[in-house]
């Protein structure tokens, strides 16, 4: 799950055997209604009083009668929320960001790939404090998406959305 994994830091593991149900809650409705983070956390708790989550097989294990989004796997999005935690997903990208707007030279175009809302709302922050401040131009107003025949070939592109914004000076 972690995207580096040589790195150092809290694992999924930890998480999911560590954190309390409130704790629990609050992570998985970063990307799930709140009714529904609150009934993944309380069937996570349910699962590890009777054994501790050591692999994923664990956690789908943990979540086979979860009743998620239809004609999406009930694991995804509670995945999804533990990858970002475990890697620090959101706060590197609020970080990176400006870094990587730093290295531009004028006309430079700084092309980001989301694949999530969470992400989305951060770039489009960025981008629209960017232009405010008329250091930068909205090249994607609206983000570009995959056409049907390229999802067709690549299921996982079906989230993605492309963003690119320019500096102006």
């Amino acid at each position: 799950m972690r995207l580096n994994p040589d790195s150092q830091g809290v694992t999924a593991a930890d998480l999911l055997n560590g954190l309390r149900e409130d704790q629990l809650t609050v992570l998985f409705a970063k990307v799930l209604p709140f009714f529904k983070a609150k009934k993944v956390a309380k069937v996570l708790i349910l699962f590890r009083e009777q054994k501790k989550f050591e692999t994923v097989a664990d956690f789908l294990e943990a979540l086979k009668d979860f009743k998620g989004k239809p004609g999406l796997n009930p694991a995804t999005l509670p995945f999804l929320a533990l990858r970002i935690a475990v890697n620090s997903e959101l706060e590197n990208l609020k970080e990176a960001l400006p870094k990587a707007f730093a290295l531009l030279n004028k006309g430079g175009k700084l092309v980001i790939l989301s694949f999530h809302s969470k992400e989305e709302k951060i770039i489009k922050d960025f981008f629209f404090s960017e232009e405010r401040e008329n250091k930068a131009k909205i090249l994607t107003k609206t983000a570009i998406t995959p056409r049907d025949e390229e999802i067709a070939k690549n299921v996982k592109a079906r989230s993605a959305k492309l963003w690119i914004l320019e500096k102006s000076f």
